[in-house]
């Protein structure tokens, strides 16, 4: 069989599962925020080019033996607050120490981005850029540095990416 790709989008809390609708028409399904934000992490796999993407919750519940990289801070519509994401990178043991150096050039550049250090995340994303062309995050990092250099964003600008469709 083909492989199938799919994405997966993490969160953690309560939720109410189970048959939901009219005696002739049941439908299973599992309600609640906790649901909707799971949902918007989902689709965002395919804006930053990943597979699995969990919230802080997730990341802070699955322990030690899990490695994250931070990805970004979004708001989602309907949601008056931010929340970061985590692409889950492996376990502990089982990471390759390339892999572990790409996350952390990421996560220093996306923390400068944040501080409206644009430049200086530029040119640390400039050191990694040739040898993780193709991820799509780092592109999007780098393409969102650009910009602010260019066009300097409004004195209340937090960095959070705020996402306008589901």
């Amino acid at each position: 069989m083909p492989p199938l790709p799919t994405c997966f989008g993490l969160d953690t809390s309560s939720v109410v599962v189970g048959n939901v609708g009219a005696h002739s028409r049941l439908n299973y399904t599992a309600l609640g925020d906790t649901v909707n934000i799971a949902s918007r992490i989902e689709v965002l796999n395919r804006l930053y080019g990943t597979v699995a993407l969990a919230s802080e919750k997730v990341r802070d519940s699955a322990g030690t033996e899990s490695l994250w990289r931070y990805v970004d801070m979004v708001g989602v519509r309907g949601k008056g607050k931010a929340i970061k994401i985590y692409e889950l990178i492996g376990r502990r043991d089982e990471v390759a120490v390339e892999t572990l150096k790409f996350a952390k050039y990421y996560e220093e550049a996306l923390r400068l981005y944040q501080t409206r250090q644009f430049h200086e995340a530029i040119n640390g994303l400039r050191e990694i850029q040739s040898r993780w062309s193709g991820d799509l995050s780092l592109r999007r990092l780098i393409q969102n540095c650009q910009y602010c250099c260019e066009y300097p964003p409004p004195d209340n600008w937090d960095g959070v990416v705020w996402l306008k469709e589901k």
